[in-house]
């Protein structure tokens, strides 16, 4: 958890209407402390504020979704730190940002990664670069290896009989 990243999700999904989409990677040194705390990142979602259409319904704009990635095991044995979806990005409609920290309080403060943002410099285009990441993101969230995260309770254990095929 990190609260100046909480707090811009969260804000983003209340103040400004956005819809967003976590893809988090599960691998072997995953910490089950982590899993609650994206519950409650997608917990917000039925807290979002309702519009009415003119039929009376419900109607949320903004959302936050958390989906869990994970590479499968390789059949040729164990290799430390391996086979883990290890990218760490965001993508908007305009812009990029990649860089070389995980995305938790320890590296932001401690580490010398690097980071960059991406965007076209005619902001009625979008930047390709920008565009081949929105693509690999869909991609990926979209793949075989994504696992919702109502798969898992608070502490990582896989729920309601559950159980990875990967």
């Amino acid at each position: 958890w990190y609260g100046r990243l909480d707090e811009a999700i969260r804000r983003a999904a209340f103040e400004r209407q956005v819809k967003v989409r976590f893809l988090y990677s599960r691998w072997s040194h995953t910490s089950a402390k982590y899993y609650s705390y994206l519950h409650s990142l997608q917990d917000l979602s039925s807290q979002l504020p309702c519009v009415y259409s003119t039929s009376n319904k419900c109607i949320r704009y903004g959302s936050i979704d958390v989906r869990l990635i994970q590479v499968p095991d390789m059949q040729y044995g164990n290799i430390p730190f391996s086979r883990v979806y290890h990218n760490k990005y965001f993508v908007t409609e305009s812009a990029l940002y990649l860089g070389t920290s995980n995305w938790t309080p320890d590296y932001w403060k401690y580490t010398a990664g690097i980071g960059m943002v991406v965007r076209s410099d005619d902001t009625s285009q979008k930047s390709y670069l920008v565009s081949q990441f929105a693509q690999i993101f869909e991609r990926d969230w979209n793949s075989n290896y994504t696992i919702p995260l109502s798969y898992f309770d608070n502490n990582g254990k896989w729920t309601n009989g559950t159980k990875s095929t990967l």
